[in-house]
């Protein structure tokens, strides 16, 4: 097992919003959902992509005459139904207008990494799995934290909660506390805004609190779209008749991901959108808070 192989797009070290203490983050490729403002969009698939930053294209063709799918035409452009990742295109581009996300690793490589940070996670901190969605790729995930726990590690699971419960079940043994993102308690409203019903989501947190792992709750804040008043108390109702609940985080909203849907040359469909007010933070913070929970803004 030790063999085991993902895809990670990311490793990040001195990760003080991921979980208590100081950590290392380890963000999986792979989501079933497609939340609206997510900032990640290159967490999404689950397979390696290609960024094109059209800023550091010199126009040198290099990228398409090498190019065995024809998927680059003569100013750098990928056709993305075409392309294989091969990443030949990337070996030959000098600028950096072309990076290959997502690398394929096996768990020895993922420990090798957290590995070197483990001096500075004191008595909190530890290892945080997130994504994209962890539960994506479940067997790379459950290695991971089994073999974090066996060294006697902090684990923490960041998880929109949507898989079978029997993989989320087999997973919570290794994990010390859990994540867990809530956008709204109304279905109709998730799947406009995430692409999924949250049934499911709903459902899996009710067996999840009986299993007796520490959970924080985690509510994107979104103008216009999760920010409401009515959204953040119908949430905390829900989580109210829980037991394991230790932590509302309220995690205010930020566009520094359009560049990347550019990248990968896909539609960001929040555009006109703005970060909340502070006074709108503060105000459901104190609500949150009102309702007897430890509230935090941020991760």
């Amino acid at each position: 097992m030790e063999n085991s192989k993902g895809v990670v797009f990311d490793i990040k070290k001195y990760a003080i919003h991921e979980g208590p203490g100081i950590r290392t983050a380890v963000f999986l490729k792979g989501c079933p959902l497609r939340c609206l403002w997510c900032c990640n969009p290159e967490s999404q698939d689950r397979d390696l992509e290609v960024f094109f930053n059209q800023k550091n294209c010199i126009r040198c063709v290099r990228c398409f005459e090498v190019c065995p799918h024809s998927a680059i035409d003569q100013h750098g452009g990928i056709d993305r139904k075409r392309c294989e990742k091969c990443g030949k295109c990337v070996n030959v581009c000098y600028t950096g207008a072309k990076k290959i996300i997502g690398k394929i690793m096996t768990v020895e490589d993922v420990m090798k990494e957290v590995l070197k940070d483990r001096i500075f996670f004191g008595d909190l901190g530890g290892v945080t799995l997130s994504g994209g969605e962890p539960l994506f790729q479940k067997s790379f995930a459950l290695e991971i934290l089994k073999r974090s726990k066996n060294i006697g590690m902090n684990t923490t699971l960041d998880t929109c909660g949507y898989a079978h419960y029997s993989e989320i079940r087999t997973i919570l043994e290794y994990v010390d506390l859990l994540l867990y993102d809530m956008k709204t308690i109304d279905a109709r409203n998730h799947k406009l805004l995430t692409g999924v019903s949250n049934k499911l989501i709903l459902e899996n947190l009710i067996k999840i609190d009986k299993e007796n792992v520490p959970i924080w709750i985690r509510i994107p804040i979104v103008a216009n779209y999760t920010d409401s008043v009515e959204n953040i108390e119908s949430i905390l109702a829900f989580v109210r008749k829980l037991d394991s609940v230790r932590r509302i985080c309220l995690l205010p909203y930020h566009n520094l991901g359009i560049s990347k849907y550019r990248m990968l040359d896909r539609t960001y469909r929040l555009q006109s959108v703005g970060p909340c007010t502070t006074e709108r933070l503060v105000l459901l913070k104190r609500i949150a808070e009102s309702a007897g929970f430890e509230v935090t803004i941020g991760g």
